[in-house]
């Protein structure tokens, strides 16, 4: 476990903590905790999610890697994200396997939280306003279409 400045803790399971470099995060309920970490850690590493990222990313068998996930509990100045990483770092320069990594990494972290989304109280600037940001808890990304060349 890694403390961050204000009381923030990241909590990883996974050999992997570094999520830099990649932009697989999505918000997380405070229900969500070590133990669905831990299932989200077990799922995205299944032969099942393995396979249905095969079909995504133009059937193309991925060598051997493992994820890590990270979550980031909410403090002043962060809201609570769950990270994913992937070792080795296969999906540099990869765009169809970034999607497609992405859209199965959504929907399993939805499938697994099933906590309300938390409301940070923010206002448009323009209007101030309060603005809605369940949607980016409840929508997934749209499911991949790679141009698969054969």
């Amino acid at each position: 476990m890694i403390i961050a400045c204000g009381g923030e803790r990241d909590i990883t399971v996974g050999p992997d903590k570094d999520t830099g470099g990649n932009y697989w995060g999505r918000n997380v309920s405070r229900q969500f905790g070590e133990t669905q970490l831990r299932s989200l850690y077990t799922a995205m590493n299944a032969s099942s999610t393995d396979a249905e990222i095969t079909t995504l990313n133009c059937s193309k068998k991925l060598p051997h890697h493992e994820y890590s996930v990270t979550l980031w509990t909410e403090g002043a100045y962060r809201e609570r994200i769950v990270r994913l990483q992937m070792t080795p770092r296969l999906y540099e320069n990869d765009e169809c396997l970034q999607h497609a990594v992405n859209y199965v990494f959504h929907k399993a972290v939805k499938t697994i939280d099933t906590g309300p989304p938390i409301d940070y109280g923010y206002k448009d600037p323009h209007t101030g306003k309060h603005l809605d940001t369940s949607e980016i808890m409840t929508t997934l990304p749209d499911k991949p279409q790679c141009a698969c060349s054969k």
